[in-house]
């Protein structure tokens, strides 16, 4: 069985208007939640295999933070384009195209697509809001990442900060 894990990027900045959406970064609360969030899954003994990301500035930040706290070095960090402003496809592709010796992937990313993913593939759960830095950890029914379908996932943690609180 594979293990999923899709975690929200940390809280962003907003301050510089005129920055695009892709360079924003992440603010101050952003910064605390992403290294609260990797220690919260450090602490659960959570060691994925690989962890994909999204381009955009805030979702990179926060998962070298995250890897920080997992130990996982920050050069073994995937970039993949195809996260952001991801729809369910196009999030489903990646999943469906992760190396087959991967046991336990993290994705790092956006809302909605990562909210219409969890409710995808968790066929008891309904996420209706998935907070910033929020964590949804799934064991999939399936040995092969290529077959990964809807109903495949089992839920074993939806968390985020404020919930470790």
């Amino acid at each position: 069985m594979k293990n999923l894990i899709l975690i929200r990027h940390g809280k962003s900045s907003w301050e510089d208007p005129g920055v695009a959406d892709r360079e924003r970064t992440l603010n101050k609360r952003g910064l605390k939640d992403a290294a609260t969030i990797g220690g919260a899954l450090r602490d659960r003994g959570v060691k994925p295999d690989v962890i994909i990301v999204s381009l955009a500035v805030r979702a990179w930040t926060t998962a070298e933070l995250i890897a920080d706290e997992l130990e996982y070095p920050r050069e073994e960090l995937m970039q993949e384009s195809a996260i952001y402003a991801a729809g369910l496809g196009a999030l489903m592709d990646v999943v469906r195209n992760i190396d087959e010796d991967v046991e336990c992937a993290c994705l790092i990313g956006h809302n909605p697509g990562f909210e219409d993913l969890a409710n995808r593939l968790i066929p008891e759960m309904k996420i209706d809001h998935m907070p910033t830095c929020g964590v949804v950890r799934m064991q999939l029914n399936s040995d092969t990442w290529g077959a990964v379908g809807e109903g495949d996932g089992e839920l074993l943690e939806f968390f985020g900060p404020k919930t470790l609180a």
